[in-house]
């Protein structure tokens, strides 16, 4: 499948503002493109409230809910952009490294751990949801600049968080423990 595919995915906590990548998924409504909402233990009354006030914009969403880790991981890779609506709140989400993994380049509303996403140019850090709303636009329609952001993304990931770049880390950790 060739349709070029947004995802969000998180656990439910109210400083993730999930309610904002149904506001994307509206805005971006005429654009040829997928949104994918994957989430975890998010209580079914919060859910159930954004759904209600964002029907007029589930043309283009699907909402997934709850997938074992495998079917998640598989989500990403078949993904074009990861987004993140977070508030700067939390660390490095690990979803930005699976996506960096599989390619995936990153569109975050604030968070941009040690300033990556923008040094590694491997997405976009858009502080503002009408910047946001542009990034994600800009991506969807620039096939090859995705492609190149993922491959740097990947290139990254694996250098810093990859077994293969930690190798010596590791072996160091080990041989702390062992003495």
């Amino acid at each position: 499948d060739q349709t070029t595919k947004v995802i969000w995915i998180s656990n439910y906590r109210p400083w993730k503002r999930i309610e904002l990548f149904f506001e994307l998924a509206k805005a971006l409504e005429k654009l040829e493109c997928r949104f994918e909402l994957v989430y975890g233990k998010t209580p079914d009354n919060y859910l159930k409230m954004i759904i209600s006030d964002s029907n007029d914009c589930t043309g283009n969403l699907e909402i997934c809910g709850e997938l074992s880790s495998h079917e998640a991981e598989k989500r990403i890779e078949q993904s074009s952009i990861l987004v993140n609506t977070s508030l700067p709140y939390e660390g490095f989400p690990n979803t930005f490294v699976q996506a960096w993994l599989r390619e995936t380049p990153t569109v975050s509303l604030e968070i941009d751990p040690g300033d990556v996403i923008n040094r590694e140019k491997i997405g976009y850090v858009s502080r503002d949801f009408k910047r946001f709303v542009s990034d994600v636009e800009y991506l969807i329609k620039n096939n090859n600049l995705r492609k190149e952001m993922g491959k740097r993304a990947r290139q990254y990931a694996e250098k810093v968080h990859g077994l293969n770049g930690n190798r010596e880390n590791y072996v160091r950790f080990f041989n702390s423990i062992v003495q």
